[in-house]
This record gives structure tokens, C-alpha cells and sequence, in this order.
């Protein structure tokens, strides 16, 4: 139960954080508003992201390289999935596969820097608290 709040926890930052820069980016591109369907597609891939990082979180593979670039690589091939089939339900514009590569990838290593810095004050913290007993 506990990880399943903290993935909910994680999905409701990253989708605050992803919307308030995009809706930044958006007023000073001289877009005054977002339609409901990128939100909501933005919502999909914020949980697409959540659910592979909950998933790998049980998968064991010891060199965290390989770990994310695995991730990385599954992920980003379910997000193309996700563009294509929602180019089904509307017209994608030309730059939609661009557009969630990079947004995707932005949103990755943001994820794994701060993941990184986690883990090294965590681990800091241990090896203090081990010294100082």
C-alpha cells in the first residue's frame, strides 16, 4: 500500500510540475490556452512514466546504467506506441513524434537526476549515522 501512495505521490508532483512549465512555456509563446486533450495526454504519459518506474523498481538488474537505459528505452517505445495510436482518434501534427521524444526524455532525466541525488544523500546519511555509532 505504501508504494502504491508513493508512486500516486510521484505521479501527482511530476504531472504538477510537467503542466505549470508547459503552461509557462505556452503564455510566453503567446499561447493563452491548452486544450483538454493534452492535458489528458499528458496525464497518460506522466503515468506511463510512474508505472515503468514502479515496475523496474522491482526488476533486479544490478548496473543502474543498464537499468535505465532499459527503462529509458521500453518507455519511450510505449510512448511512440501511445502517439500512434492516438493519431487514430485526431490528426497528430507533424512534429508530434518529436514533441514526445523530447518532452519524454526531459522528463526522464530529470527524474533519474533526482533519483541520483536521493540515493546519494540517503547513502550519505547511512554512512554518517554508521560512523557516528
Amino acid at each position: 500500500m505504501k508504494k502504491i501512495l508513493n508512486l500516486s505521490i510521484l505521479f501527482t508532483v511530476i504531472f504538477t510540475l510537467v503542466t505549470l512549465i508547459s503552461s509557462i512555456y505556452q503564455l510566453f509563446s503567446g499561447q493563452a490556452t491548452d486544450t483538454n486533450a493534452h492535458i489528458l495526454i499528458r496525464a497518460l504519459f506522466t503515468f506511463v512514466g510512474v508505472g515503468f518506474y514502479g515496475m523496474f523498481s522491482y526488476i533486479n538488474i544490478k548496473n543502474s546504467f543498464i537499468k535505465i537505459t532499459v527503462q529509458y528505452a521500453i518507455s519511450i517505445l510505449f510512448i511512440f506506441l501511445i502517439v500512434w495510436g492516438i493519431g487514430f482518434l485526431g490528426e497528430l501534427s507533424k512534429t508530434a513524434y518529436r514533441d514526445a521524444f523530447l518532452n519524454w526524455s526531459f522528463i526522464f532525466l530529470a527524474v533519474v537526476v533526482v533519483q541520483s541525488i536521493v540515493t546519494k544523500l540517503r547513502n550519505k546519511k547511512k554512512f554518517e549515522i554508521k560512523n557516528n555509532n
